[in-house]
């Protein structure tokens, strides 16, 4: 019945999609509005700015809010939820 062209046996759908016309496609009669106005800029953090770690002289971008580079950063694990799968099951 999807995508047949067949009329539907729901005799409440013209109800629900009153502007629906033989042959045409949902992306034909939804519409939206353009996004209007500017984005806000990327924040920026002091230019010239080097890895925290002993020795280490790589430069970190102006974007990159750590202070470290990514081969010296600590590492974070994200936040797990759900269940917790045993590795016997």
């Amino acid at each position: 019945m999807a995508g047949s062209g067949e009329k539907p046996e729901n005799p409440n759908f013209q109800q629900c999609r009153p502007n629906y016309q033989e042959g045409q496609n949902m992306t034909d009669t939804v519409r939206g509005a353009a996004i209007k106005g500017m984005t806000r800029p990327s924040k920026r953090f002091a230019t010239g700015r080097v890895c925290a770690q002993k020795g280490c002289e790589t430069k970190l971008s102006q974007y990159n809010k750590a202070e470290y580079c990514h081969a010296h950063a600590p590492i974070k694990f994200p936040r797990v939820r759900g269940k917790i799968v045993d590795g016997e099951e």
